[in-house]
């Protein structure tokens, strides 16, 4: 026989009973990430903590904090923290944030560098001036 919950509509699954996929997926939480993340490095542990933060439910963030283990898996360290400071820098929490940065490169140049300032002719035709508004 299996116990019963005392609560109705309430669950006793054991998890020797669950299927292997959902044995592994039930080790996640926000703990789990946010130490993964600190087992790294400072950085990371707060980007993690933001990524979940930034979700209304923690676990609607476990798949993109796999996806961001994954990727610090396949690129070097110093990379992944610098792309993880650029995200956090311009407010933007994701998997695809962190991917296109090291994709392109862009944590290897600096936040100013990366600001363009139009310089404008002041000569071109399309140009009026402040005479022609008086």
């Amino acid at each position: 026989s299996h116990a019963r919950s005392k609560i109705i509509g309430g669950y006793t699954t054991q998890k020797v009973h669950m299927p292997s996929t959902h044995q592994y997926v039930s080790g996640w939480n926000a703990a789990f990430f946010i130490n993964w993340g600190k087992s790294k490095s400072p950085l990371i542990e707060k980007y993690i903590e933001r990524v979940i933060r930034k979700k209304a439910y923690p676990e609607q963030a476990y798949k993109t904090c796999m996806g961001l283990q994954q990727l610090y898996r396949q690129y070097p360290q110093e990379s992944f923290e610098k792309a993880c400071h650029r995200a956090t820098e311009y407010e933007r929490f994701g998997y695809l944030v962190i991917k296109n940065i090291l994709e392109k490169g862009l944590e290897q140049i600096k936040a100013e560098e990366g600001q363009l300032s139009p310089e404008i002719d002041q000569n071109h035709q399309n140009i009026r001036g402040s005479n022609y508004y008086q």
